[in-house]
């Protein structure tokens, strides 16, 4: 049933994204119901131009000139130079089911992450098939948006849960290796030894994060949290994975000074749209069926609409400019002029409050009791993960694919009544962040409320206030495996 229910849901998924040869003579009307593909188009592009040792970056030279690629090339070469081999559809319908194969993956992991092993004699509520599901349908939203336009957030996803289960196999090879230490502690003996397993573990973690930020810049702020966590091993592997994933691995397909070349004009790119005026207002992907919005490469791709001030998105930013400061008429979105106080004010407001919101990360997230078990790691790495995308400006539904990690942890806590009572609140916030998500997504959609009301649920911040709720419920159940790590002797302090 579940086989069936994918295959069917992916018939969808493709028929959405389907790309449509243009017609010669078609009429205007005709042109405008043509099928062009979706943000999956802009991958297939330049994995064929990749392929072809071309500029990848120039997408109206490909068969497929609807959509442009604005990351690093490393995601065109692998996996989209081989998947172009095959048509635009026939490519679509292959990228989908990679998606599912890997977020199925990143279940299982999570299952052996977060649960106990002997789960089968548990009731049924109790196990993980329960929560795991729970997880997916409270994700749903975001799920959706991810599948139905061809993105690749669930790459992102797979590589940090990957990086997420090898840095928890670290810290209990390194636990047992300080337990076996400890009699002979002092002697020449156990030295050697001591964090050798978990050195492999930490540098498999950091290059899966690293791989993950080739995909996606906004990964790149774990590397951030190895260095307050001081996670040499894992900081060690994300510069590694980063060498390998934007100049090694690409040179042997595009060419060693290709690819420098490339990787230039990326950085040029990326350098512009964060220094210019329309910083932070407008998105990765164009504006579809789903209400995404993208930046082109290239002026003549820029949307009217996307001056300085627009409020797009579901960060912090985005949402404060769209209900404080005076935003432009549009068609086909509702506009929620709640004040209207300067951009420039309203950006420096969300900046401090991002500040606000990092510096209560870090503080909980530094300690070693953050990190004593793979359940404070999940808790951690979730903290880490919602400050990502309500910090970033470009945050859009489908880049939140990444909760899966911090909800599945929740409600994993939750079955197991693992929740210490060292923070009252703890349950209840879980409860009601993780009802409060999955409501969101519901009732935000359209089929469910109508297209004009999701889109007023949307402006009006429904789903940063979700994120909000999130965070608080993480944080506090972060602080109750603080009286866990104590009872069971585990240090509490930093290191």
């Amino acid at each position: 049933m579940l086989l069936l229910a994918l295959a069917g849901y992916g018939v969808r998924c493709v028929r959405h994204g389907r790309w449509e040869d243009p017609k010669p003579g078609a009429s205007r009307k005709e042109e405008r119901h043509r099928h062009n593909g979706t943000d999956f188009t802009a991958y297939y592009s330049a994995g064929e131009l990749a392929r072809k040792g071309e500029n990848l970056y120039d997408w109206r030279a490909s068969s497929t000139p609807r959509r442009p690629f604005i990351y690093p090339p490393f995601f065109a070469v692998f996996p989209m130079a081989p998947l172009s081999l095959l048509s635009h559809n026939a490519a679509l319908g292959v990228f989908y089911a990679l998606n599912v194969a890997l977020l199925l993956g990143a279940l299982w992991l999570l299952r052996k992450l977060l649960w106990p092993a002997d789960a089968a004699a548990l009731p049924f509520w109790r196990r993980p098939e329960v929560g795991l599901a729970l997880a997916v349908l409270a994700c749903g939203r975001f799920l959706d948006s991810n599948m139905v336009l061809g993105q690749a957030n669930v790459f992102v996803l797979a590589l940090v849960t990957l990086g997420l289960y090898a840095l928890a196999r670290q810290v209990e090879a390194d636990a047992m290796v300080r337990g076996a230490a400890a009699p002979t502690r002092g002697t020449n003996d156990s030295a050697p030894s001591r964090g050798t397993g978990g050195a492999w573990l930490g540098l498999a973690g950091g290059l899966a994060v690293a791989a993950a930020t080739t995909i996606k810049l906004t990964p790149g702020l774990f590397g951030l949290y190895f260095l307050w966590a001081r996670r040499g091993w894992a900081m060690a592997g994300g510069a590694l994975g980063l060498a390998l994933c934007l100049f090694v691995l690409p040179a042997p397909v595009l060419g060693f000074s290709h690819n420098l070349e490339l990787l230039g004009a990326f950085a040029a790119h990326a350098k512009e749209k964060a220094a210019g005026p329309g910083a932070g207002a407008g998105g990765d992907e164009e504006e579809g069926d789903e209400g995404e919005l993208s930046i082109g490469w290239g002026g003549d791709f820029e949307q009217s609409y996307q001056g300085k001030g627009r409020g797009v998105g579901i960060s912090l930013r985005g949402t404060l400019l769209k209900l404080l400061t005076k935003q432009p008429p549009s068609e086909d979105r509702p506009v929620l002029n709640v004040a209207e106080f300067a951009p420039s004010a309203v950006a420096k407001g969300a900046a401090i409050l991002g500040l606000v919101l990092l510096a209560c990360t870090v503080a909980l997230t530094a300690p070693r009791w953050a990190r004593a078990d793979a359940a404070a790691l999940a808790l951690s790495w979730g903290l880490v993960a919602t400050t990502i995308l309500l910090l970033s400006p470009l945050t859009r539904k489908a880049h939140a694919v990444i909760l899966l990690v911090p909800v599945a942890a929740l409600l994993a806590l939750l079955q197991r009544d693992a929740l210490d009572a060292g923070c009252g609140c703890a349950r209840k916030l879980a409860f009601g962040a993780l009802a409060f998500l999955g409501l969101a997504g519901l009732l935000s959609s359209p089929d469910v409320v109508g297209d004009y009301a999701s889109e007023w649920l949307h402006t009006a911040g429904l789903f940063t206030l979700a994120l909000l709720g999130l965070h608080a419920a993480l944080a506090a159940a972060l602080w109750s495996r603080r009286a866990a790590a104590l009872r069971e002797g585990k240090d509490a302090g930093g290191g």
